[in-house]
């Protein structure tokens, strides 16, 4: 069993990710 905080990443994070990624810019220093 993995723990809840194996993704190292909070829903605050992810919807940046999602709007940097809709924006067409990837950040190369933040891998998911």
């Amino acid at each position: 069993e993995e723990p809840e905080e194996f993704y190292e990443f909070t829903a605050e994070d992810y919807y940046k990710i999602l709007a940097t990624k809709k924006d067409g810019k990837i950040d190369p220093n933040h891998s998911i």
